[in-house]
């Protein structure tokens, strides 16, 4: 599938309410989605994921911001070049050309952009999507849904419940700050992605989807019945049979 990237200096209205440059990958590449892209002035404009993903452009130098002077010039070189590409439609090739200046040696940044470019490839939403709570699409995806359903001490789970593409499972204990979307119905949860995430990320998971889990339980157990929880519950269940049973 064909894949387009957009540069973009938008305001963050999600985490720090400044203008920062962003990327912006358009998986769908129909005329609407590249336009509403195009044409956003804030964060929360652009379209929520499949259609496009959405990082800082600082996030692919970021562990390396304070490399030694040797780098400065080619890096600041790459910059420019790239701010001159701000805000058009650039195919995969021209954008890669850019951004692999831009990271230069950077091994971190060129390990989240090839991560970055795997996630763009996905047209259709694949589950679980699991982010983490300082990357864009997470926040994005948060401040998408229309209720959250908090649980206190000792967990601090969070249900946030979006109107078509599923519900987050959000853990705010975790070391992570993991986030888990799930689908309403459990039969859409691949088995595939499950095998294909890192092991590490796998036993983070499970762990805090088992917490998840028993907290959600005792909710609806306990005769407080909400139809909501009731509807994420199996759901739930079956991602966490899937997550321990692949691990």
């Amino acid at each position: 599938m064909v894949v387009y990237y957009v540069i973009k200096k938008m305001l963050d209205d999600i985490f720090w309410y400044r203008r920062h440059y962003f990327i912006v990958a358009i998986s769908a590449g129909d005329e609407r989605t590249v336009k509403s892209v195009l044409q956003a002035k804030k964060l929360s404009d652009l379209p929520l994921p499949p259609a496009c993903y959405a990082e800082y452009l600082l996030t692919f130098r970021f562990d390396c911001r304070f490399a030694s002077s040797t780098l400065d010039y080619p890096v600041k070189r790459a910059f420019t070049l790239i701010v001159k590409h701000a805000n058009k439609v650039l195919d995969e090739g021209e954008f890669k050309v850019l951004l692999e200046k831009y990271i230069h040696d950077c091994q971190s940044g060129i390990k989240r952009f090839e991560a970055f470019m795997k996630t763009a490839r996905n047209a259709v939403m694949r589950y679980p999507f699991i982010r983490y709570g300082y990357e864009v699409d997470a926040g994005r995806l948060e401040r998408a849904g229309y209720r959250t359903i908090k649980f206190g001490r000792p967990t601090f789970t969070e249900i946030v419940l979006l109107e078509a593409l599923g519900f987050i499972v959000k853990f705010e204990n975790s070391r992570m700050r993991t986030q888990i979307l799930l689908p309403y119905n459990a039969e859409e949860v691949d088995p595939e992605v499950v095998v294909k995430l890192d092991d590490v990320v796998k036993v983070h998971a499970s762990h805090d989807l088992a917490v998840a889990v028993e907290e959600v339980r005792r909710r609806v157990l306990s005769g407080w019945s909400d139809p909501d929880l009731v509807r994420v519950l199996p759901v739930m269940e079956y991602a966490l049979f899937l997550f321990e049973m692949l691990r």
